[in-house]
Parts: C-alpha cells; sequence; structure tokens
C-alpha cells in the first residue's frame, strides 16, 4: 500500500488481494469506481444524459438494477448465443480471407486489430440488432469513421485528462476526443432510430404480438472446463483493465490497519496482484489447470478470492461480464476445433502496455493451420 498524487488528487494504491478484499467487501450500496469527470464533460457539452458508466448514487443503482437482470444472469445472457455465433461464421470468412492473402496461406499479420472489429460487430449486433460490417472485405463508409472515433476518443482521453484544461483551445487533444465521441453517439443514433421505425412498422401491421424480440438457445459449455481455464489464465496474466479504483462515499473505513475518511479514491492494481507469487506460484508461467480445482496439485496453493478479478467485484463489477465470457468461448472453440494456432516467427516477443486497457505493444502474427478433418 502507497499514496501518490495526481495533481489535486490523492490515490491510495493497493497491491495485495487482502487489502483489494478489504476495500470491495467495505464498497456499500453506491460505490464510486471513479468521478468520470471527462466523459460527463462531454455529455454536459452536448446536453445528452448520463448513463450507468457516468450517472451515481440511487439513480445509478435503480439503472444498474434494471439491467443486471438482463446482463448479468447467465441464462438471460445465454439467449445471445445464435447471435454470436452469427458474428463468428463472419469472423471465420474473414479469417480465411486474411489467410489466403498472406505469402504462406495461413498466417494473419495483425489479430488484435481483427479481434477488435469482431468485438465491435458482436456488441453492436447485440445492443441494436445491426450488423454494422466491421468483418466484410470492404468497410462501410459510416462504420469506418465510427471504429476511427472509439480509437480516437480513448487516444486523446490520456492527454484530456493529465494536460491542464487551459491547454485546450492551444491543442488538439481536446477537440479530437469531443469529436471522437460525437460520431460514436451520432452512429448508435442512427442505429436506434432505425430500431425504432422498424418496431412501429411491426406494431402497425401486426399489433404487439408481431414485435419479436431476440431469444436465442444456449450452448453448454460445461464439458469444456480446460477451455474456461485457457481463459481465466490468459485473464489472470493479462487482465483488460490493468488498474482499478473505488471512492467509498458512505462512510470511513479500515484498510490495512488505516482508517481513511470517506471519498478516499483506492486504487486497484490488478496487473501486480494477479502475478502474485504467493498467491499463484509460478506466476509468469501460464498454467490453466491451476484453474481445475480435481487435477490442483498441493503444489498450486490456495487461491486468493481476490487474486485474479478481472470482472470486478461487487454491484459495480462489470455488466457485460457474462456476454464478454460467452463470446470469448464460442470463438475460441470454434479456432481450436478448426485450427491449430501458432506465433509467426517474425512477431518475436510480446510485450504489454497499459493504454486505459492492456494492449499488446507490437502487431501480433499468427498462423492457423488447419487439423485435419
Amino acid at each position: 500500500m502507497w499514496v501518490t498524487h495526481v495533481g489535486p488528487q490523492t490515490h491510495v494504491n493497493l497491491a495485495s488481494a487482502p487489502l483489494l478484499e478489504q476495500v470491495m467487501r467495505q464498497e456499500g450500496k453506491y460505490p464510486v469506481r471513479n468521478d468520470m469527470d471527462l466523459w460527463k464533460e462531454h455529455r454536459d457539452l452536448q446536453g445528452l444524459a448520463y448513463g450507468p458508466f457516468t450517472t451515481q448514487g440511487h439513480h445509478w443503482y435503480q439503472l444498474r438494477q434494471v439491467l443486471n437482470q438482463r446482463m448479468l444472469k447467465p441464462a438471460e445472457a445465454a439467449l445471445y448465443t445464435d447471435a454470436l455465433n452469427e458474428v463468428i461464421d463472419s469472423f471465420m470468412v474473414r479469417l480465411n480471407e486474411i489467410r489466403a492473402e498472406s505469402s504462406s496461406g495461413d498466417q494473419v499479420p495483425d489479430m488484435a486489430h481483427l479481434f477488435y472489429y469482431f468485438a465491435l460487430e458482436a456488441i453492436c449486433y447485440i445492443l441494436f440488432e445491426k450488423r454494422i460490417g466491421c468483418l466484410e472485405r470492404s468497410i462501410p463508409q459510416d462504420t469506418a469513421a465510427f471504429v476511427r472515433s472509439v480509437g480516437l476518443m480513448f487516444q486523446n482521453s490520456l492527454y484530456a485528462t493529465f494536460l491542464p484544461k487551459w491547454t485546450r483551445p492551444l491543442l488538439p487533444f481536446w477537440k479530437r476526443y469531443l469529436d471522437g465521441w460525437n460520431t460514436i453517439f451520432s452512429f448508435g443514433k442512427k442505429l436506434i432510430d432505425q430500431k425504432l421505425k422498424e418496431i412501429e412498422a411491426q406494431l402497425q401491421a401486426e399489433g404487439p404480438e408481431g414485435v419479436q424480440i431476440s431469444g436465442y438457445r444456449h450452448k453448454d459449455f460445461a464439458h469444456m472446463p480446460l477451455l474456461k481455464a485457457v481463459l481465466k489464465e490468459t485473464l489472470r496474466l493479462y487482465p483488460v483493465v490493468p488498474i482499478n479504483s473505488r471512492v467509498i462515499v458512505e462512510k470511513e473505513i479500515e484498510v490495512g490497519g488505516f482508517l481513511f475518511p470517506k471519498n478516499t479514491q483506492f486504487v486497484l492494481c490488478h496487473y501486480v496482484v494477479s502475478r502474485d507469487p504467493s498467491i499463484f506460484p509460478e506466476p509468469e508461467s501460464f498454467q490453466p489447470h491451476r484453474w481445475l480445482k480435481k487435477s490442483q496439485p498441493d503444489t498450486l496453493g490456495v487461491q486468493h478470492p481476490f487474486g485474479s478479478v478481472p470482472f470486478g467485484y461487487g454491484v459495480r463489477a462489470c455488466l457485460g461480464r457474462r456476454i464478454a465470457e460467452l463470446e470469448m468461448q464460442l470463438l475460441l472453440a470454434r479456432l481450436m476445433q478448426q485450427y491449430q494456432v501458432v506465433l509467426a516467427p517474425e512477431t518475436g516477443e510480446v510485450k504489454s502496455v497499459a493504454r486505459i486497457v492492456l494492449v499488446p505493444n507490437k502487431n501480433v502474427g499468427l498462423r492457423f493451420l488447419q487439423r485435419p478433418c
């Protein structure tokens, strides 16, 4: 545990699982991840309502309770299985197109880029019930602008966060940040308006009984424990969000024997905690079997429940967790059924870089070798 100062803010950094547990188990009914001031500024400038990431207190709690019913119950998330499989079909087609274009006939030069487009296509299909063309050979112009804007917003948010406000008219970062958000919202609004028109047309033509609500069959992964273990071990070594935070707004709390006033901001160092050798022996090695309880040898020790929490914990845990897990399971299962995957030799050593989320420091080239039928 140590204290840092970022401008006027004081952060209490925590890098051990027991300390994370102490904070998270005391977070109360209305915990705050952080104040999200930068996101709120854009919403305020454009006269837009706050969503689950930006609103706080009782209003946030009411909104989150409604969303939890549809998003966090495994059986509810599983309703999107067929929608995700449809996107995976398109992904496999695009994967094979890229493989065929390579000199070896089996290589994808930038896997992170392809996964990024897959993830955007999948979440937009779930949210808007529309395919936006991220996995087409020729991406539609408005979709390409949307994809660029997501990257633009995240890249420039770093500068907008740490540069003083008086620099905003002088430097390009603030305008780029706002432009990124404006394009994202414009794209989303267009898709929502299209969906509302479709529903109105269905109501007029067939009445309430004619409106179709998405519902899909569930694929059971109960017989694939190693698949889930591989994903857990990957997220342990490379958590998507390497650090997170909590602000306990309702009361003072005791952590590590010290008493902290309410509104203290705790920084949760997940990347460091998940590589703690006292919790995960040989922490730098990839050992999926450590997550298989029946086959776990005593030498691997007893894992702390807060040693690896890639989706967070409690009422502020990741809202999209169940869909993200289903998406990863479905895609990895499909890829492993068809291919043996090996690192392209020219890729070399890949390291991780923290840019709000964890990303590779270079293009990751992979070879997909067709398995015999």
